[in-house]
C-alpha cells in the first residue's frame, strides 16, 4: 500500500519548529496566549511609583512605538518590600494604545514589551480635590541620579521615590546639595531585591530649612527614582513630580596644574599612639604667591570649618605640597602640618607634624597610612556644623595629639625633629602667611 507523504511534511515541519525556540505569555485575565520567538528584543521600562488604596489610585497609559507589529506587554507590581503586587499582560496593536489601573497597594511597576512603548503614570486623590501627579516612563537604570530642585520648609515638601528592579540588594545615598553647590549633608539607605523606598527630604536634611537645592542619588546597582514636590502644608494646592535624570558626562578638560592639584578635599590618617583621621578642604585661590612663584591657596579644617584655617602651596623645590592649619584664635598655640604627594591614585604620600607654640618648633614627622590617605573633589563630603563644643573639641583633640608626641619623643629621647634649612625656611614662609591671614 502507497503511504502518502504528506504526514511525514507536516512531521518535519513540526521538528523545525520545535527546533526553534519560542516565548509564550499567557493573561489569565484577558485569556491571551502570545508567542513569540524567545530571540526577540525586549524593552523594559520602569515606574518607581505606585499606590492605589480607598484614597489614591494609579493608572498606567502605554502607546506602541511600532508601525507594524503588536506588542505583548507584561506590566508586574511589586510592593515596597519586594514581594509580587500585580501581574497583567497586554496586547497593544501597531501605534495603538492601552489604559488600565493598578491593583491594590504600594510600591512600583516594571513594564516588559517586545516592541517599544511610551507610557506614564498617574498618581491621583480619589476623593477632595483630586490632586493628581504623573510619573513618565524611565526607559534606563542609573548608579547616579539628580532630582534638579527641592525644597523643605514652611511651604514646601519634597518626597523621594527609588525603586531597585535588581537581582541584589542595593545601598542608596540620598545626598542634599545647596543652592551654592555645597554638599549639606547626606543619608544611607538599603533596598532589598525588588524593593523600593519613599523618602521625606526632612529625612535627609533633619530640622534645617531650605527653599531650593539639588538631591543627587548614589546606588551601588542601577535605580529608578523621582521626587514629589508640593505645598499641601501651607494650604496650596501645587503638587507635582520631578523626574531623577542621569547627569551628561562634562566635556573634557585638561588636568589641573601641579600647583592648582591642592585644590580639593584631603583625608590624612597617621599613628602617634593613636590612629589620627584628619580632614582638610582646600577650596579657594590665594592672590599671594610663595618665594618660589606658586600661589597659596587657601581652606579650613573640614569638622570645625568656621573656627579654623588652612594654608597651602605647591613648593617645586620640594616636589612635594605643604598644608598649615590650626585655630582663627590668636590664645591657641597649636599647629599641624602636612606635607605630601599625590599619587596617581589620589593616595597621599607624606607625613604630619604637631607644633604647640604656633609652628616655632615641630614634632617628628608621622607618616601617613596611605591605603586610607586620600584626596577627592570639593563637595564630596559634607561640611560638619559648628556647635558651641566646637572649640573644646578641637583644643582637647591637639592636646591629646601632643601628649601622645611628647611620650614618643621621650622614648625616642628627642626634644623635636630635624629638618634641613631650606625646609624650614619654606615653613617659616608658610608660617608668616597663616599669622597674617587668621
Amino acid at each position: 500500500m502507497k503511504r502518502s507523504v504528506l504526514p511525514m511534511y507536516g512531521i518535519l515541519v513540526l521538528v523545525i519548529l520545535l527546533a526553534i525556540p519560542f516565548r509564550v505569555d499567557f493573561f489569565p485575565n484577558k485569556g491571551l496566549l502570545s508567542w513569540s520567538c524567545a530571540g526577540a528584543e525586549t524593552y523594559d521600562y520602569y515606574l518607581p511609583y505606585t499606590l492605589s488604596n480607598k484614597d489614591y489610585w494609579t493608572g498606567v497609559a502605554l502607546k506602541n512605538g511600532s508601525t507594524t507589529k503588536s506588542a505583548s506587554v507584561t506590566i508586574a507590581g511589586f510592593k515596597q518590600d519586594g514581594s509580587a503586587l500585580d501581574s497583567q499582560g497586554k496586547a497593544i496593536p501597531p501605534l495603538g494604545q492601552a489604559a488600565f489601573m493598578m491593583k491594590t497597594g504600594e510600591g512600583w511597576v516594571k513594564v516588559t514589551s517586545d516592541q517599544p512603548l511610551t507610557g506614564l503614570a498617574f498618581v491621583a486623590e480619589s476623593t477632595g480635590d483630586a490632586l493628581m501627579f504623573d510619573i513618565t516612563f524611565i526607559p534606563d537604570l542609573a548608579e547616579t541620579l539628580y532630582i534638579p530642585h527641592v525644597a523643605q520648609d514652611a511651604t514646601w515638601d519634597t518626597v523621594v521615590y527609588i525603586c531597585n528592579p535588581n537581582g541584589s540588594a542595593t545601598t542608596v545615598s540620598l545626598t542634599f546639595v545647596g543652592a551654592d553647590g555645597k554638599v549639606v549633608t547626606n543619608k544611607n539607605y538599603t533596598l532589598g531585591v525588588n524593593a523600593s523606598g519613599k523618602y521625606s527630604l526632612s529625612e535627609v536634611v533633619g530640622a534645617g530649612l531650605y527653599s531650593s537645592g539639588s538631591l543627587q542619588i548614589t546606588a551601588s546597582h542601577g535605580v529608578a527614582a523621582f521626587a514629589l514636590y508640593n505645598n499641601l502644608k501651607s494650604g496650596g494646592q501645587s503638587y507635582a513630580g520631578i523626574s531623577a535624570v542621569e547627569p551628561e558626562n562634562p566635556p573634557e578638560t585638561s588636568s589641573p596644574s601641579v600647583e592648582e592639584a591642592i585644590l580639593g578635599n584631603f583625608q590624612f590618617v597617621y599613628t602617634i599612639i593613636s590612629t589620627w583621621t584628619d580632614r582638610i578642604t582646600i577650596n579657594k585661590k590665594s592672590d599671594s604667591t610663595t618665594s618660589e612663584g606658586t600661589y597659596f591657596y587657601e581652606g579650613y579644617e573640614s569638622i570645625y570649618p568656621t573656627t579654623t584655617m588652612a594654608l597651602g602651596a605647591w613648593y617645586p623645590s620640594l616636589s612635594q605640597y605643604l598644608i598649615m592649619s590650626g585655630s582663627t584664635s590668636a590664645s591657641s598655640p597649636y599647629r599641624s602640618l602636612y606635607t605630601f604627594s599625590i599619587n596617581a591614585d589620589n593616595s597621599l604620600t607624606g607625613n604630619y607634624r604637631i607644633s604647640d607654640d604656633s609652628g616655632s618648633t615641630w614634632s617628628t614627622g608621622y607618616s601617613f597610612i596611605e591605603s586610607q590617605s586620600h584626596k577627592t573633589p570639593l563637595a564630596s563630603w559634607p561640611t560638619s556644623r559648628d556647635s558651641k563644643n566646637d572649640t573644646s573639641g578641637r583644643d582637647e583633640a591637639f592636646e591629646r595629639k601632643f601628649s601622645e608626641d611628647q611620650e614618643t619623643r621621650a622614648q625616642r629621647s628627642e626634644s623635636s625633629s630635624s629638618m634641613d634649612n631650606h625646609t624650614a625656611s619654606i615653613i617659616n614662609e608658610l608660617k608668616m602667611i597663616f599669622e597674617n591671614r587668621r
